[in-house]
């Protein structure tokens, strides 16, 4: 058994997968299996699927016969693993080769953690990092002039519960959290997602009450917006996406921006 199960729940994902694929077979921490659970997907993703899992062992491909939603897909992938460390990973999101390594270890050092990230950079449908902004400590895409500030890397980071789960329900923007590597055998004493928007930031604070969260310093996390990201859909987009799309990625404090269509 690997000690890391890496889930991803798709959904038309042929443009940005397989760069993420790449970015995780070339983690400098290798014991894991990715798990790839499709959503009906109607585009390539199927073939790029089967491509990568014939050309390493360590992939498993799963493909749903009828579209589940976002959230029972995100939740269906991780009933699939069996490790006893487990990673969500959006389809268009990517990684430096040593974040894998920067989280397990967080997690074999630390046994009261139960949650290890990284700090995270944005980049754009290019994968260019967009210019991060020193005296807003903000990055600013330089196309529309919109900003965007990460998560705070030391909430969760507190060994007092109450503090956690009040960190996760005030603090957090993106959720990006939800994308660190965590201890399975704790995130089963979860809900995991509900079928809302900001479900995330729920199933986050839950996780709080039960351990800390670590964060290393070092921008390791590569989060992408580009037209499809939910911010760009409105209520009703919203809600059908919900509903018969796979992907689930959280909620603003405004409401759930976060979701993006893959």
């Amino acid at each position: 058994m690997p000690k890391l199960s890496i889930g991803i729940p798709v959904f038309n994902g042929q443009e940005f997968l397989p760069e993420l694929l790449d970015s995780l077979l070339a983690q400098t921490f290798r014991d894991f299996e990715i798990l790839i659970c499709d959503n009906a997907s109607s585009d390539r993703t199927a073939q790029i699927c089967r491509e990568y899992e014939r050309h390493d062992s360590r992939i498993r491909y799963i493909c749903n016969e009828r579209n589940l939603g976002a959230v029972a897909n995100f939740n269906r992938v991780f009933e699939l693993s069996t490790a006893p460390l487990f990673k969500w990973a959006a389809h268009d999101d990517l990684y430096h080769a040593a974040y894998l390594d920067a989280c397990v270890r967080l997690l074999d050092e630390n046994p009261d953690v139960v949650l290890a990230h990284t700090g995270t950079a944005f980049i754009d449908e290019k994968s260019e990092i967009l210019p991060f902004e020193q005296e807003t400590g903000s990055f600013v895409d330089p196309k529309t002039g919109r900003r965007y500030w990460a998560d705070v890397p030391s909430i969760g980071d507190t060994p007092v519960a109450i503090k956690r789960f009040w960190q996760v329900l005030t603090r957090a923007r993106w959720g990006t959290h939800m994308f660190g590597v965590v201890r399975r055998e704790i995130l089963q004493q979860t809900s995991l997602l509900p079928n809302f928007g900001g479900s995330d930031r729920a199933m986050l604070a839950e996780l709080a009450l039960l351990g800390r969260f670590r964060c290393a310093n070092e921008r390791l996390f590569l989060k992408r917006f580009h037209a499809n990201v939910s911010s760009a859909l409105d209520h009703k987009e919203l809600k059908g996406f919900l509903s018969t799309r796979q992907r689930f990625l959280g909620s603003r404090p405004q409401g759930a921006e976060r979701f993006s269509q893959h």
